[in-house]
């Protein structure tokens, strides 16, 4: 994940034998390569933390261990945050809202949600998600069931969207205590399927941003698919037409909007 700074940009770059960060200029014409860090590790994300433009996450797994590592000096130095911990893998580290310095989120296979409240010391699951009805019809997607991306609104620090494959977009209202599915529009697994309980999952969605300047414009690259939303969730467009596949993984978004995927 790319940040950028007045003076310059810095990369982070999870790959499965360690993180390495590209610091460059606004330009990207030069970029100094750091790392790797964590040698070993296959980092599904890294990220740094907007609250002070100074602290980094990574979540990581190798060496015996799949834990959250934190460093403190714009990455040159890292240490695991907290203990190891007992899941397949730690996907995605989301920090928490800006006037809640010390929280920290974490997504991980098989598809929780986690979090810290001390900087990443401990955490504690948030099970609202995990005991939510239709938790019985989340299914497996090619790598597992992933809960893979969090998103944190900027006003209300209570306001949360997760995405995980093959489950779809969840949204809660009260810091995540509850949750209500997003997924209308998107297509459907389960598309026929006379079994299915909660015809408001089954969505393949493979990761989800938001526009920083627009809370309620979502991005989703979905398996079937790119998709929009203009109300939090609450309906989706699917945008594809024009694309040379509906598949893909990775979605971006720009300052300005702009999309990538």
């Amino acid at each position: 994940m790319a940040r950028r700074t007045d003076e310059n940009i810095t990369v982070l770059a999870g790959t499965r034998d360690g993180l390495y960060l590209f610091d460059g200029d606004c330009t990207r014409t030069s970029w100094r390569q750091r790392g790797p860090f964590l040698p070993g590790c296959d980092v599904s994300h890294a990220i740094l933390d907007h609250r002070d433009g100074r602290t980094m996450w990574a979540a990581a797994t190798g060496n015996g261990a799949t834990a959250v590592y934190r460093s403190d000096d714009r990455g040159n130095t890292w240490r695991m945050s907290g203990s190891a911990w007992d899941v397949d893998q730690i996907w995605h580290v989301e920090p928490g809202h800006v006037s809640q310095p010390w929280r920290v989120y974490a997504g991980v296979k098989p598809a929780a949600l986690y979090r810290s409240d001390d900087g990443g010391e401990s955490w504690q699951e948030l099970t609202g998600l995990t005991s939510h009805p239709s938790r019985p019809e989340w299914w497996e997607g090619g790598a597992g069931l992933i809960l893979h991306t969090i998103e944190v609104d900027r006003e209300d620090p209570n306001e949360l969207f997760v995405a995980m494959s093959v489950a779809g977009v969840f949204h809660s209202d009260d810091g995540g205590r509850s949750w209500t599915p997003r997924n209308d529009g998107v297509f459907s697994f389960a598309e026929g399927n006379q079994e299915a309980a909660f015809p408001e999952v089954h969505r393949c969605v493979h990761k989800l941003v938001r526009h920083p300047a627009d809370p309620n414009v979502l991005y989703q690259q979905n398996h079937m698919g790119v998709y929009r939303s203009d109300n939090r969730g609450a309906s989706w467009v699917d945008i594809g037409a024009g694309l040379p596949s509906p598949f893909g993984f990775p979605i971006g978004i720009t300052r300005d909007g702009s999309v990538f995927v």
